[in-house]
């Protein structure tokens, strides 16, 4: 199947692309890797009436030794490009360790490990049930407890104590 009619923006800041959410609600949906969110509008499950590209900001472009009081990285961040990272590595060695061996190159160098949160996506290979995010909190297979309100822009991962 192919995805009913929408219309496409690239988001140039946060600002732009929060205040495209803010302007079009429930009718827009970010798109960073579209692993999820692509095959949900193929089969019709998702209709948004726009596409909010967020792969070019700026801001959400990286991985921080410390944001917001715990190290993390942006939620637009792409699977392959994570394990590839010395920083990330550093930070999250059991998670830069793991993700070569979730899905196949094609999946991890598109895929975003906060799409994968944010969609709870039951055919995921890095499924949202398997984290405990603050929001969206995933209740079961593509369904998740957030009210569109809020938005998922920064992964934080506290380092288990020693």
């Amino acid at each position: 199947m192919k995805p009913a009619p929408f219309k496409y923006i690239a988001a140039t800041s946060l600002e732009h692309a929060l205040a495209l959410k803010a302007e079009y609600g429930d009718d827009a949906k970010f798109l960073a890797g579209g692993q999820s969110l692509m095959p949900a509008m193929n089969f019709r499950l998702a209709r948004p009436a726009i596409l909010v590209d967020i792969n070019e900001i700026e801001e959400l472009a990286g991985i921080s030794s410390v944001r917001w009081g715990d190290p993390g990285w942006t939620a637009d961040r792409v699977t392959g490009r994570c394990s590839a990272m010395r920083l990330f590595a550093q930070l999250f060695p059991l998670i830069a360790e793991a993700l070569p061996y979730i899905a196949h190159p094609q999946i991890r160098n598109r895929g975003t490990i906060g799409g994968n949160l944010s969609h709870a996506d039951p055919a995921s290979e890095l499924s949202g049930d398997r984290a405990r995010p603050a929001r969206p909190v995933p209740r079961s297979g593509g369904e998740t407890r957030n009210d569109g309100s809020r938005h998922l822009i920064f992964l934080r991962a506290r380092s288990p104590p020693i």
